[in-house]
Parts: structure tokens; C-alpha cells; sequence
């Protein structure tokens, strides 16, 4: 509050009283002050915020409704200890989920584990690989224009052998070495020449060209056209190209694994849900116990408030529900329900403040429990 009041340069005394108005005309307009100091309606409500509550009849909705009760159950610890179980209920859930998941995705995959264990298997005996794709596609290539090849390679070596290039080549380094001893220029003619003589002579020497390495199964093209057509057949079968079928096998390799071993896998996740189950259900007997102790305190002020409210035989409890451990749930705020059991009157029961109280002992337990809280 005062550094708002220095914030707006309204001088105060802070032993003396703070004096607010505001005065509001017949024709709309009104003037707010502060001490004598004029202010926007704004930075009265500032102020106003800081050392007032006003109090409406919709107030007193809340204390209808049993769902709002824990709202006022709550101190710096309780707080701290809310915002810890928070964060250890949502783990505990995304394991929850996780476990769930793996259930049913392992349901899902033992009702077609026939069927994919045929796949598996069929893929497996296939043994598909790009790469041997791609061999047996140029290997094919080659095969079907083995003629074609034969003729070539021919026609390439009748050039040297028939029509004696390499001699001609050599007898014409003879030359350009005589040119070269009468002038240097020559000199780096004939060097290129003499590589390109070796080179040329390797080549024509390389067992590519060699009878032996020429001569093919007569079978062979059949049996690469024969692979090919597994893989064309599979790729049709499964409408898939070869590495996304590849792919799908690794996928199917998983699935068959996570059945073989689900029981394993399944065993480490509860594990690690009980072990957060537990973890979750202490914090909320904590968060629980520290409520219990508050609840009294509060029970005790505002049936003190009460009296000083002309409502001198007031009984008021704050009831927590039964704990089941066998059947605990958790809800966001922790797994406490409670109620405000109230009795106005001596000798009466406790009974749900909601349904007993009138509008104005409703009204009053209000004003109580803001002024404890406040």
C-alpha cells in the first residue's frame, strides 16, 4: 500500500488514519480521493484492493458448492505440498498412459501375431536389399545386351590387333625422340605420347577383353530375371517399395520381439508405475494430514468470528473423507473430499452447511471465514 501511495505522491502518515472518497453527482460524473489528494477510479481500486474486500450476495455461491471447500483449506505449506503432488501425479499418469498403451498395442499385435510372423517370415527367405536390387538390375542390363557387348569388345580389339595400332604408335615415339634430341620443345610431346602408348597397352591388355572372362552362363540371365521378379512379386504383394519394405521388416522384427518379450518389458513399467503410485499416494497423506491440522485451526476461528457475528452457538466441523486404501483416487488437489458441517443452534446435529444455513447465516459464515483467511 505505500508503494502505491508514494507511487501516486499522496501524502500519508502512517500512524493516521487513510482517508478514502469518493462522490458521485446527479449528472454521472464523480471525483475520488485520497487524503485530499484527487485520483483516477483506477488507482482507487488499487487501493481499494489492498486494504478492502466487498463483499457481494454471489459470494456465497461458493459455500453452496462442497467442490470450492478445499480452496480455503490452504496455507504457504499446503500450497508447496499441492504443487509437489501435482507434479508427481502427472508422472504418475504418464506411466499410467504409458502402461495402458503398451497393453493394448500388445493385444492389438497378438490378434494378427499369425499373420505377421508369415510376413516376417516371408520377408526373412526373401532377404530384399537395395543395394542387391540395384546389382541385379545393372547385371540384367548387361545380360540382355551380351550380343551387343561381344561385338564391341571385338571391333575394340580388331583395331589393335588386326590393324597394328600399337606399332604404329611405337614406331611414331621413334621419331618424335630423334625430334627431341635436336629440340626440347618435342620433349614433352613425346613424354604424353610414350603415357598414352603404356596406358593404351594396358587397356588392350586387361582382362576384360580376355576370351575366358567373356564366356557366360547361358542360365545366368534367367536366374538374375528370376531374383528380380521376387522382388517385383513382393513389392506388388505388399504395395511398398523395396526399402520401404526393408523398413517394414525391422518394424515387423519389433512387433514379434515386444510379444516375445512383452511380459519383461510390461514388468519393468509396473515397476516403475508402483513405485510412483506410491510416491503419489505418501505426498497426498501429507498434503492430507497438514489440511487436518489447518482444518482445526480454521474451525476454531471462524466459530470465534462467528460469536462476534451474534451467531453464539454455532458447532461447525470440517469432515474429511473415509480413506480406502485399496481403492484411492487421485484427483488434482489430492484425494481428500471434505464437507463444512455446521449447527446454529444448541442441540442440533451437524448437517452440510449448504443445506441448513439461511441467506443471512450464510452471508455471516462468509464474512467469518474471509476474515480468518484474509
Amino acid at each position: 500500500l505505500a508503494d502505491i501511495l508514494n507511487e501516486l505522491s499522496i501524502d500519508y502518515d502512517k500512524d493516521d488514519n487513510l482517508i478514502i472518497k469518493r462522490e458521485i453527482y446527479a449528472n454521472g460524473k464523480s471525483i475520488c480521493k485520497v487524503n485530499s489528494d484527487i485520483v483516477s477510479l483506477a488507482d482507487l481500486n488499487k487501493i481499494g484492493d489492498l486494504i478492502g474486500d466487498i463483499h457481494c450476495q454471489e459470494d456465497t455461491f461458493g459455500l453452496i458448492n462442497p467442490k470450492n471447500y478445499l480452496n480455503f483449506i490452504v496455507d504457504e505449506k499446503i500450497d508447496a505440498l499441492r504443487s509437489e503432488y501435482s507434479l508427481l501425479l502427472k508422472e504418475y499418469k504418464d506411466v499410467l498412459s504409458e502402461y495402458n498403451n503398451k497393453v493394448k498395442e500388445n493385444n492389438e499385435i497378438k490378434e494378427k501375431a499369425d499373420f505377421l510372423k508369415y510376413q516376417y517370415n516371408e520377408l526373412k527367405l526373401a532377404k530384399l536389399s537395395v543395394s542387391e536390387e540395384n546389382d541385379l538390375k545393372e547385371q540384367e542390363h548387361y545380360l540382355a545386351n551380351y550380343n551387343s557387348v561381344l561385338e564391341n569388345i571385338s571391333n575394340f580389339k580388331s583395331i589393335y590387333d588386326d590393324k597394328n595400332a600399337l606399332d604404329l604408335i611405337y614406331e611414331s615415339l621413334s621419331y618424335l625422340n630423334k625430334l627431341k634430341e635436336y629440340d626440347k620443345k618435342y620433349e614433352e610431346l613425346y613424354n604424353n605420347l610414350e603415357e598414352a602408348y603404356y596406358n593404351i597397352e594396358e587397356i588392350t591388355n586387361n582382362s576384360l577383353f580376355k576370351e575366358s572372362n567373356l564366356e557366360i552362363d547361358p542360365h545366368q540371365l534367367e536366374d538374375v530375371q528370376n531374383r528380380l521378379g521376387i522382388y517385383s512379386d513382393i513389392r506388388r504383394k505388399y504395395k511398398k517399395t523395396t526399402s520401404e519394405l526393408v523398413e517394414y521388416f525391422e518394424k515387423l522384427k519389433e512387433d514379434l520381439n515386444l510379444i516375445d518379450n512383452f511380459d519383461d518389458i510390461l514388468k519393468d513399467i509396473k515397476i516403475k508405475l508402483d513405485n510412483l503410485y506410491q510416491k503419489t499416494y505418501a505426498k497426498a497423506i501429507e498434503l492430507r494430514n497438514e489440511r487436518i491440522k489447518y482444518a482445526k485451526i480454521l474451525e476454531k476461528d471462524i466459530i470465534s468470528n462467528l460469536e462476534d457475528l451474534d451467531l453464539k452457538n454455532t458447532n461447525f466441523k470440517i469432515e474429511f473423507n473415509e480413506i480406502d486404501e485399496n481403492n484411492i483416487s487421485f484427483n488434482k488437489d489430492g484425494i481428500d473430499v471434505i464437507d463444512f458441517k455446521v449447527s446454529f443452534n444448541k442441540g442440533e446435529l451437524l448437517k452440510p452447511l449448504s443445506k441448513v444455513a439461511s441467506g443471512g447465516e450464510l452471508s455471516r459464515f462468509m464474512l467469518a471465514l474471509k476474515t480468518v483467511m484474509g
